[in-house]
């Protein structure tokens, strides 16, 4: 990691945002516990933890449309019926 990489992880640690961890030698992130004062960036790489991504579509009539938006205003102004309904859908992120 550079300097500036290093100064984000940083401040995501004192602004109180997730930062996850790993071995550099590979494997899966683990939230990183907030109690550690120390980061070891020779034998661990760090990221801030992703936030979850989330999706809107439109259904009408029992059918989802394929089309995805940023926000629920977006759904329905784009919407081929008036009547559609617009569902949020929000990605899980499992360890």
């Amino acid at each position: 990691m550079n300097t500036e990489e290093k100064c984000e992880i940083v401040r995501a640690i004192d602004e109180g945002i997730g930062v996850q961890c790993r071995k550099v030698s590979g494997g899966n992130w683990a939230d990183r516990l907030r109690k550690v004062g120390w980061l070891d960036f020779d034998m661990f790489e760090y990221r801030v933890k992703p936030k979850p991504r989330r999706h809107w579509y439109n259904e009408h009539d029992g059918q989802i449309s394929s089309v995805t938006w940023d926000t629920r205003g977006d759904a329905k102004s784009n919407a081929a019926y008036p009547d559609s309904n617009q569902i949020e859908f929000e990605e899980v992120i499992k360890k």
